[in-house]
């Protein structure tokens, strides 16, 4: 059997971080990722991330919340912190570690567009990452002041660590 266009993972989610819009803009720079529960620590190793922008995803996919426009994906970095010790690889990561931390949001997306928006042509893959998804957040440099909902929407790939019923 030929493997080579074999699947790393086992299911996809679809995730977003709602940036929710206020009266007078909004304030706050940094904005956690809800819980996700098919992919808490020691239930699912996360293999790949990516982030798709306005001109590619006009709404998210689970909200219908219109995407962040691109000016302020420009100036979001996204920090993921490690779960508990996973039982598939054996990694020592302890709950609270910063595994990501800071990295350009941008460079998470992968998809070409007929905009300017920049992209990576490699999917950002992770060696079976547990992650505590209620921790990690998207900061933004500056707060967005944006007076309605906004969301930044991420597709995650991933392995189930033990079995469902």
């Amino acid at each position: 059997m030929n493997n080579e266009n074999a699947l790393i993972y086992d299911a996809f989610q679809a995730c977003e971080i709602l940036i929710a819009g206020v009266a007078g803009g909004q304030t706050s720079q940094q904005f956690n990722f809800p819980d996700l529960p098919y992919m808490r620590p020691n239930s699912a190793d996360i293999v790949a991330i990516e982030l798709f922008t306005i001109n590619s995803l006009t709404a998210g996919t689970v909200s219908n919340t219109p995407t962040a426009p691109i000016a302020i994906m420009r100036t979001a970095s996204l920090t993921l912190y490690g779960g508990i010790k996973s039982p598939v690889n054996k990694l020592e990561i302890k709950q609270g570690n910063q595994i990501i931390q800071q990295m350009p949001a941008l460079r998470l997306n992968t998809m070409q567009n007929a905009s300017t928006d920049p992209f990576n042509r490699n999917i950002f893959l992770l060696n079976k990452m547990s992650v505590d998804w209620t921790k990690s957040f998207i900061q933004l440099s500056a707060a967005p002041a944006n007076t309605t909902n906004i969301c930044f929407c991420f597709g995650v790939y991933f392995n189930f660590t033990k079995q469902f019923n």
